[in-house]
Protein backbone atom coordinates (compact mmCIF):
# COMPACT_ATOMS: atom_id res chain seq x y z
CA UNK A 1 0.00 0.00 0.00
CA UNK A 2 1.19 3.36 -0.60
CA UNK A 3 2.53 5.83 1.78
CA UNK A 4 -0.31 8.52 2.18
CA UNK A 5 1.52 11.42 3.88
CA UNK A 6 1.73 13.40 0.36
CA UNK A 7 -1.90 13.16 -0.36
CA UNK A 8 -4.89 15.39 0.47
CA UNK A 9 -8.77 14.28 0.51
CA UNK A 10 -11.87 15.62 -0.01
CA UNK A 11 -14.92 13.81 0.64
CA UNK A 12 -18.26 14.13 1.68
CA UNK A 13 -22.16 14.17 0.06
CA UNK A 14 -23.05 14.56 -3.63
CA UNK A 15 -23.74 18.12 -4.91
CA UNK A 16 -21.55 20.13 -2.07
CA UNK A 17 -19.09 21.73 -4.31
CA UNK A 18 -16.21 19.08 -4.20
CA UNK A 19 -14.92 18.92 -7.88
CA UNK A 20 -15.52 22.46 -8.12
CA UNK A 21 -13.02 23.65 -5.34
CA UNK A 22 -11.16 20.24 -5.66
CA UNK A 23 -10.13 21.60 -9.86
CA UNK A 24 -9.05 24.99 -8.26
CA UNK A 25 -6.91 23.90 -5.67
CA UNK A 26 -5.26 21.56 -7.99
CA UNK A 27 -4.84 24.31 -10.62
CA UNK A 28 -3.75 26.64 -8.08
CA UNK A 29 -1.41 24.88 -6.27
CA UNK A 30 -0.02 22.59 -9.66
CA UNK A 31 -1.51 19.20 -7.57
CA UNK A 32 -2.20 16.03 -9.11
CA UNK A 33 -5.59 15.58 -9.35
CA UNK A 34 -7.36 12.11 -8.85
CA UNK A 35 -11.30 12.02 -9.10
CA UNK A 36 -12.52 9.12 -7.87
CA UNK A 37 -15.71 9.33 -10.01
CA UNK A 38 -13.47 9.25 -13.10
CA UNK A 39 -12.73 5.95 -12.01
CA UNK A 40 -15.48 3.84 -10.67
CA UNK A 41 -16.75 1.90 -13.30
CA UNK A 42 -12.69 0.41 -13.47
CA UNK A 43 -13.26 -0.03 -9.93
CA UNK A 44 -16.72 -2.15 -10.56
CA UNK A 45 -14.89 -4.25 -13.51
CA UNK A 46 -11.72 -4.93 -11.11
CA UNK A 47 -13.66 -5.82 -8.34
CA UNK A 48 -16.56 -7.59 -10.08
CA UNK A 49 -13.41 -10.03 -11.65
CA UNK A 50 -12.37 -10.46 -8.03
CA UNK A 51 -15.52 -11.76 -6.62
CA UNK A 52 -16.14 -8.94 -4.96
CA UNK A 53 -20.18 -9.11 -4.61
CA UNK A 54 -21.25 -5.62 -4.20
CA UNK A 55 -19.04 -5.02 -7.46
CA UNK A 56 -20.74 -7.90 -9.06
CA UNK A 57 -24.12 -6.65 -8.61
CA UNK A 58 -23.39 -3.30 -9.37
CA UNK A 59 -22.23 -4.56 -12.80
CA UNK A 60 -25.08 -6.49 -13.42
CA UNK A 61 -27.88 -3.63 -12.52
CA UNK A 62 -30.00 -1.88 -15.21
CA UNK A 63 -30.47 1.90 -13.87
CA UNK A 64 -34.40 0.45 -13.60
CA UNK A 65 -33.42 -2.02 -11.40
CA UNK A 66 -30.93 0.07 -9.09
CA UNK A 67 -32.51 3.75 -8.76
CA UNK A 68 -36.46 2.31 -8.75
CA UNK A 69 -35.83 -0.09 -5.91
CA UNK A 70 -36.31 0.73 -1.90
CA UNK A 71 -33.86 4.01 -1.41
CA UNK A 72 -33.05 1.94 2.25
CA UNK A 73 -31.25 -0.88 0.26
CA UNK A 74 -29.35 2.27 -2.14
CA UNK A 75 -27.98 3.99 0.90
CA UNK A 76 -26.99 0.11 2.12
CA UNK A 77 -25.38 -0.93 -0.93
CA UNK A 78 -23.81 2.24 -2.16
CA UNK A 79 -21.77 2.56 1.20
CA UNK A 80 -20.57 -0.92 1.00
CA UNK A 81 -19.19 -0.25 -2.54
CA UNK A 82 -17.32 2.63 -1.34
CA UNK A 83 -16.04 0.33 1.41
CA UNK A 84 -14.73 -2.03 -1.34
CA UNK A 85 -13.40 0.46 -3.67
CA UNK A 86 -11.02 2.23 -1.82
CA UNK A 87 -8.66 -0.58 -1.72
CA UNK A 88 -8.66 0.32 -5.31
CA UNK A 89 -7.97 3.81 -4.90
CA UNK A 90 -5.14 2.59 -2.69
CA UNK A 91 -3.62 0.56 -5.08
CA UNK A 92 -4.41 3.56 -8.15
CA UNK A 93 -2.75 6.09 -6.01
CA UNK A 94 0.68 3.40 -5.27
CA UNK A 95 1.41 3.83 -8.53
CA UNK A 96 1.80 7.51 -8.12
CA UNK A 97 5.40 9.07 -7.37
CA UNK A 98 5.52 9.82 -4.02
CA UNK A 99 7.22 13.19 -5.07
CA UNK A 100 4.06 14.08 -6.27
CA UNK A 101 1.20 16.03 -4.01
CA UNK A 102 -2.06 14.41 -4.79
CA UNK A 103 -5.47 15.70 -4.44
CA UNK A 104 -8.08 12.82 -3.74
CA UNK A 105 -11.81 14.08 -4.54
CA UNK A 106 -14.84 11.57 -4.06
CA UNK A 107 -18.07 10.36 -2.70
CA UNK A 108 -15.80 7.14 -2.19
CA UNK A 109 -13.74 9.18 0.74
CA UNK A 110 -15.85 8.14 3.59
CA UNK A 111 -15.11 9.29 7.03
CA UNK A 112 -14.49 6.29 8.28
CA UNK A 113 -11.70 5.57 6.00
CA UNK A 114 -9.91 8.13 6.94
CA UNK A 115 -9.60 6.64 10.44
CA UNK A 116 -9.28 3.05 9.71
CA UNK A 117 -6.07 4.39 7.09
CA UNK A 118 -4.30 6.08 10.24
CA UNK A 119 -4.77 9.54 7.58
CA UNK A 120 -3.87 12.66 8.63
CA UNK A 121 -7.08 14.50 9.81
CA UNK A 122 -5.53 18.04 8.45
CA UNK A 123 -5.63 16.46 5.14
CA UNK A 124 -9.21 15.45 4.78
CA UNK A 125 -12.34 17.74 4.54
CA UNK A 126 -15.70 16.33 4.42
CA UNK A 127 -18.30 18.22 2.32
CA UNK A 128 -21.75 17.73 2.96
CA UNK A 129 -25.27 19.65 1.38
CA UNK A 130 -27.82 20.25 3.47
CA UNK A 131 -31.18 18.78 1.52
CA UNK A 132 -32.45 21.98 0.27
CA UNK A 133 -29.58 23.01 -1.39
CA UNK A 134 -29.28 19.86 -2.74
CA UNK A 135 -32.25 19.53 -3.92
CA UNK A 136 -31.72 23.14 -5.77
CA UNK A 137 -28.71 22.39 -6.99
CA UNK A 138 -28.91 18.98 -8.60
CA UNK A 139 -31.44 19.88 -11.47
CA UNK A 140 -29.22 22.35 -12.76
CA UNK A 141 -26.03 19.81 -13.58
CA UNK A 142 -27.14 19.07 -17.16
CA UNK A 143 -26.17 15.32 -17.57
CA UNK A 144 -28.57 14.29 -15.16
CA UNK A 145 -32.09 14.51 -17.46
CA UNK A 146 -29.53 12.72 -20.00
CA UNK A 147 -28.67 10.14 -17.49
CA UNK A 148 -32.09 9.20 -16.68
CA UNK A 149 -33.30 9.20 -20.36
CA UNK A 150 -33.50 5.62 -20.37
CA UNK A 151 -35.40 4.64 -17.21
CA UNK A 152 -39.02 3.42 -17.68
CA UNK A 153 -39.82 5.83 -14.76
CA UNK A 154 -37.26 9.11 -14.53
CA UNK A 155 -39.65 11.10 -12.32
CA UNK A 156 -39.70 8.58 -9.92
CA UNK A 157 -36.06 7.75 -10.35
CA UNK A 158 -34.66 10.94 -9.85
CA UNK A 159 -36.71 10.97 -6.95
CA UNK A 160 -35.07 8.10 -5.04
CA UNK A 161 -31.70 8.99 -6.36
CA UNK A 162 -32.30 12.51 -4.39
CA UNK A 163 -33.43 10.38 -1.22
CA UNK A 164 -30.46 8.20 -1.18
CA UNK A 165 -28.37 11.14 -1.49
CA UNK A 166 -30.09 12.83 1.30
CA UNK A 167 -29.88 9.83 3.29
CA UNK A 168 -26.27 9.50 2.56
CA UNK A 169 -25.49 13.00 3.41
CA UNK A 170 -27.11 12.44 6.75
CA UNK A 171 -24.81 9.17 7.63
CA UNK A 172 -21.49 10.79 6.31
CA UNK A 173 -22.19 14.15 7.96
CA UNK A 174 -22.97 11.85 11.66
CA UNK A 175 -20.14 9.64 10.91
CA UNK A 176 -17.25 12.45 9.92
CA UNK A 177 -18.97 14.75 13.69
CA UNK A 178 -18.44 11.35 15.36
CA UNK A 179 -14.91 11.11 14.12
CA UNK A 180 -13.99 14.85 15.08
CA UNK A 181 -13.50 15.06 11.53
CA UNK A 182 -13.64 18.44 9.66
CA UNK A 183 -17.18 19.77 8.27
CA UNK A 184 -18.41 21.93 6.31
CA UNK A 185 -21.60 22.28 5.90
CA UNK A 186 -23.09 23.93 2.39
CA UNK A 187 -26.14 25.47 2.57
CA UNK A 188 -25.63 28.38 -0.20
CA UNK A 189 -25.20 31.15 2.69
CA UNK A 190 -21.99 30.87 1.57
CA UNK A 191 -19.95 31.24 -2.14
CA UNK A 192 -18.17 28.36 -4.16
CA UNK A 193 -14.74 30.77 -3.01
CA UNK A 194 -15.82 31.59 0.14
CA UNK A 195 -15.65 27.25 0.49
CA UNK A 196 -13.08 27.10 -1.35
CA UNK A 197 -10.85 29.46 1.00
CA UNK A 198 -12.06 27.71 4.34
CA UNK A 199 -10.70 24.51 2.18
CA UNK A 200 -7.71 25.91 1.57
CA UNK A 201 -7.01 27.05 5.05
CA UNK A 202 -7.70 23.86 6.17
CA UNK A 203 -4.75 22.16 4.51
CA UNK A 204 -2.71 24.73 5.21
CA UNK A 205 -2.02 26.47 1.70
Amino acid sequence: MTKLNHIYWIGGSPCSGKSSIAEKLAYEFSLLYYKCDDHMMNHINRGAKNDILIMKKYSAMSKDENWLRDVDSQVTDVLEFYRNSFDYILEDLSQIPLDKVVLVEGTAILPELIKKHFINSKKYICLVPTPEFQLNKYPEREWVKDYLVDCSNPTQAFSNWMKRDMMFASEILKSAQDLNLFVLNVDGSKTIDENYEITRKHFGW
